[in-house]
């Protein structure tokens, strides 16, 4: 069984080497709120699923199955996966009726009735009947008389393009990949007395026979009931990517959103509401019929307590690619949804790859729709439009404009607006070379900005906008530079505007300091919980081939980015490829202030993929003076020296500290807090136990982010080294347990002591003496 969706949350690590910045003020560091930790939710098809798009057909959706009811008959679709190029539909309507050899007519074009997981036709001369199940769908002819004596025939074109075979179990209709069983059907009378009817293929069609002496000594009404289910090899798993996620403040719900492959060429859209702390409440079909959605993206309207869902949709009928949308609202323990909306409306070429922002205020407004219309086959523009509360097009659709001989396609928009404005980003290519752009939306749906730039390159992919933060005109967006088998390979880009102006860009692996710079990342989203931004990336795995997912935290200092939580792994240990992710920020108070879900796909074989969420906390307030790193936990490329199992129960220190020592195991952790300007920096490091003869703080005006093996720990300070602040217990101080700087012997300036400017970054790390014969190596020292 799978489970689609995980909800744990996130953690800040503790520092054991200290990188220190330019800061306003000291933070508050507010730990992640604790999410119940394993499975938080139903399994994904308890349930049976319905859908009226508004096409005059009820559609209903199982795990292995779906089936449209309309006017023009009922009609089965086996869910194939990947392994089919298309839908393999099924007719289930009978044709004809005879009774002694007369045909017998009888309502063709009647309105589906359905009553809880029943689905029925009513056809004056009997009734059509469907009870539906996650796996299966039973079908059932009823017939409350006969009109006269003889054998009743039912004959069911086989309107279908697999093969007929008969088996000793009953019927069966086979592709070269699959099969579905028909199973030989029954006639029960209203004394439950059960006889075989005979089920064959006859003539291009199912006929199903009840013969004349058993009709004749019938109780009525009698049913004749025979089995539909589908038997295709990837049955066992649900092929789900393309995750999105919105919150809604007033109903205090989640609601995710995502992409299930019925076939290669039929792609659903399903919707799940959450509670607050991930509680599974309900699901919805967004899209089931045999149109295809893909990539859906969802946004919340916080006026009206509303969700708009979009997509790519491919008809079925024609191949047109148009967007489409669907508003879903929460209600109590259901999801309801209104009718599909044409969104591109009659705009000529494809319409692809939309994106949707809404307002989580409580301002009325309407969602801005955004798209990449294909003019040609290489020539790409980008349109947007707003869609009111109520579903109908509000204004719009408008082409952004464009530079003759350009292309402008995928692009992104804010979550929320703020009630102020949607940014709007998307790549912009000439020739071999490209760009990202961006420009605001306004909640009238004017441009506001004249489009700018905000990064280039010549392999740049898939921007991001966050929504703004509270009460400004500050956004951030992320993108890929480069491409994991070109040159360099890949990286993100992160870029802080205000208006339309560029404050700061930076590779987010810069701003990290990350020891896995070298490595890929791939598929960046952001959003802000109006605070800080959230970053959400994939960083290739050299060591295991595969992808992991991870976030960053980022604050604003100034006109600057930097990072108030690093490089934190989402779901460590999974072991599969983990793309394809989005952020969405709560948005909230309280103590959802700084929530957000993130949410992603991972790969659970070449054709198999699973949605799965987590919760994220950011930290409240301006970051911490610095941002830690070079862990002696095993978290390193570099492990630390020491490795005695018959005196250490591990041989690194706990998380986020550095390499054990004699007195603790878990290895000393260094801290620091205060600002820069003015110059209020306090360090303090707990080495454990109260041993320690000798420490001395260190400051480098570089970094080794991957370490080196030094004495009993690791080093990763470098370049010009500073030494500062040492305690010497043999001289009149203390022993060692927790050494603070400035304390009640010394009082040292970090800036007249190593000479650190407001605006500079250095690298600060605690060394320290562990004389203890033995323990590890001869060097009897130690560092944070």
């Amino acid at each position: 069984m799978k489970f689609p969706f995980r909800f744990p949350a996130g953690a800040i690590l503790a520092p054991a080497c200290i990188a220190l910045f330019a800061s306003q003020s000291l933070a508050q560091v507010r730990a992640p709120v604790s999410a119940p930790a394993g499975i938080m939710e139903a399994s994904p098809w308890s349930s049976v699923l319905y859908d009226e798009p508004g096409d005059g057909h009820l559609w209903a959706v199982g795990a292995s199955w779906k089936a449209s009811f309309g006017a023009d008959g009922v009609v089965y679709f086996p869910r194939t996966g990947a392994s089919e190029a298309r839908n393999l539909p099924h007719a289930l309507s009978p044709d004809l009726v005879t009774i002694g050899g007369e045909a017998f007519p009888f309502e063709r074009t009647v309105q589906a009735v359905k009553t809880g997981d029943r689905v029925e036709l009513h056809r004056a001369l009997f009734t059509e009947r469907y009870d539906l199940a996650p796996d299966l769908i039973e079908q059932s002819f009823v017939f409350d008389s006969m009109p006269r004596a003889g054998d009743l025939v039912l004959r069911i074109p086989v309107a279908s393009d697999l093969s007929a075979v008969e088996t000793d179990a009953g019927l069966e209709f086979r592709s070269d990949r699959g099969r579905l069983q028909y199973s030989r059907a029954v006639a029960v009378d209203a004394r439950g007395r059960r006889t075989d009817a005979a089920t064959h293929i006859e003539d291009g069609a199912i006929t199903i026979r009840v013969a004349a002496d058993v009709l004749a000594d019938a109780e009525f009404p009698l049913v004749i009931d025979p089995v539909l289910g589908p038997l295709w090899p990837d049955l066992t798993q649900d092929d789900t990517f393309s995750v999105d996620a919105a919150y809604d403040v007033f109903n205090q719900v989640w609601v995710v959103v995502y992409e299930r492959v019925f076939s290669a060429s039929d792609h659903d859209v399903i919707a799940k509401v959450y509670g607050s702390t991930g509680t599974f409440i309900a699901q919805n079909s967004v899209d089931a019929t045999g149109d295809s959605w893909v990539a859906p993206r969802i946004a919340n309207l916080g006026a009206v307590h509303k969700f708009l869902v979009v997509g790519g949709a491919t008809a079925a009928s024609g191949g047109a690619k148009t967007v489409r949308g669907r508003i879903v609202q929460p209600n109590g323990t259901l999801l309801t949804m209104d009718l599909q909306i044409s969104i591109s409306g009659s705009l000529s070429g494809e319409c692809v790859q939309p994106d949707v922002g809404g307002d989580s205020t409580g301002t009325p407004g309407s969602w801005c729709v955004v798209f990449q219309r294909d003019v040609s086959g290489s020539s790409h523009t980008v349109v947007y439009c707003l869609i009111s509360a109520s579903g109908s097009l509000a204004g719009g659709p408008s082409t952004v404009p464009q530079i003759a001989g350009t292309s402008d396609g995928t692009p992104s928009i804010s979550k929320s607006s703020d009630s102020s404005a949607w940014l709007l980003t998307w790549e912009h290519a000439f020739s071999l070379n490209g760009s990202i752009l961006a420009a605001r939306v306004s909640p009238a749906g004017t441009l506001i900005d004249t489009p700018f730039t905000i990064g280039g390159g010549t392999f740049i992919f898939d921007p991001c906008a966050s929504s703004p933060l509270f009460g400004t005109n500050r956004y951030a967006v992320v993108y890929q530079s480069g491409h994991p088998i070109g040159p360099g390979g890949s990286t993100i880009m992160v870029v802080l505007i205000e208006g339309g102006t560029v404050l700061h860009a930076a590779n987010l692996m810069t701003l990290e300091n990350s020891f896995t710079a070298a490595e890929n990342q791939i598929n960046a989203s952001v959003d802000s919980d109006g605070e800080h931004f959230l970053v959400s990336y994939s960083e290739f795995t050299s060591a295991f081939s595969h992808y992991r997912m991870h976030v960053t935290d980022l604050a604003v200092v100034g006109t600057r980015l930097q990072t108030a939580q690093s490089h934190l792994e989402l779901q460590p240990g999974l072991g599969q490829s983990q793309e394809r992710s989005n952020v969405a920020a709560a948005r909230a108070s309280g103590a959802l202030a700084n929530r957000y879900l993130v949410v992603y796909d991972y790969k659970q074989n070449d054709v198999d993929h699973n949605a799965a969420g987590r919760f994220v906390d950011g930290l409240v307030g301006a970051p911490p003076v610095g941002t830690a790193y070079c862990f002696g936990d095993g978290s390193l490329p570099t492990l630390c020296p020491c490795i005695q199992p018959n005196q250490m129960p591990f041989p690194s220190g706990a998380a986020g500290h550095g390499c054990a020592n004699s007195f603790d195991l878990g290895g000393a952790i260094l801290s620091a807090t205060g600002t820069l300007s003015p110059d209020t920096v306090q360090f303090t490091c707990v080495v454990g136990g109260n041993y320690a003869s000798f420490a001395l703080m260190l400051k480098g005006d570089a970094s080794n982010p991957v370490g080196a093996g030094n004495a009993d720990g690791i080093l990763c300070i470098s370049g010009a080294l500073r030494r500062f602040g040492g305690h010497n217990a043999a001289t009149g101080g203390a022993p060692l347990g927790t050494w603070t700087l400035p304390n009640t012997i010394q009082t040292i300036s970090i800036s007249a002591a190593t000479g650190q400017l407001p605006s500079q970054t250095a690298f600060y790390q605690l060394f320290y003496r562990n004389a203890q014969p033995n323990f590890c190596t001869s060097a009897t020292a130690n560092w944070s």
